[in-house]
């Protein structure tokens, strides 16, 4: 995998490489790692594992992960109202967040094209302790808010794949991620993973699913 300045054709402000104070927290630029769930205000559920029912958030009824093909902009509202994706605190403080981006070298076998991490600049500086009190201060806004970021997401992967294998030839997603062309074909769909609500930090990445005869 490839950390890149992935940025939708300039749309959003790519962070390069983050190192956190503590080595025991997941660094925001390592995408081999998840921020765990909270327990309460400030303790920490285990990571992500393979029983996704006694893993849900102690102290949260929302969030989770989802995965899903082609989508519109309402559904994704939608879908981040029922996740509790906040645009959260002041007028415009839901533009104050980090983008972290990876490119999949290998689609095939690391099961996705693009994984984009969005985490808040609160997230920065009390979770990872990666932000001094002046920076935090300081952080930048994004030109755009956290959910218009993840659908110009989706609308990048749209048009740069079209939804299925046989579409824009050339660049199309045929036998990225093993399909044959014929029996198995590829279709264009996403992920998206709230890693920790109480401190609004999310996943999203581009993936296929193939459909067969």
């Amino acid at each position: 995998m490839t950390t890149c300045t992935f940025d939708l054709d300039g749309k959003l402000l790519v962070s390069g490489p983050m190192q956190g104070k503590y080595s025991s927290l997941p660094n925001p630029t390592d995408f081999s790692r998840f921020a765990t769930e909270e327990k309460g205000c400030y303790g920490f559920e285990p990571e992500w594992g393979d029983n996704p029912i006694a893993e849900a958030p102690y102290y949260s009824g929302q969030g989770g992960l989802v995965y899903f093909d082609m989508m519109t902009k309402p559904d994704l509202a939608a879908l981040f109202r029922v996740l509790g994706v906040v645009e959260y605190g002041t007028v415009n403080s839901d533009r104050q967040y980090a983008v972290f981006t990876q490119v999949a070298d290998s689609p095939g076998s690391e099961r996705y094209l693009v994984q984009m991490r969005l985490v808040s600049r609160f997230a920065l500086r009390y979770h990872y302790h990666a932000l001094s009190d002046r920076a935090y201060e300081q952080f930048p806004q994004q030109p755009l808010t956290l959910a218009d970021a993840c659908w110009e997401f989706i609308s990048f992967h749209q048009k740069r794949w079209g939804e299925h294998s046989y579409e824009n030839t050339g660049k199309g997603l045929a036998g990225l991620f093993g399909g044959d062309g014929f029996f198995e074909r590829e279709y264009l769909s996403f992920g998206f993973l709230v890693e920790n609500s109480y401190y609004n930090i999310y996943r999203i990445w581009s993936r296929a699913y193939l459909v067969t005869k």
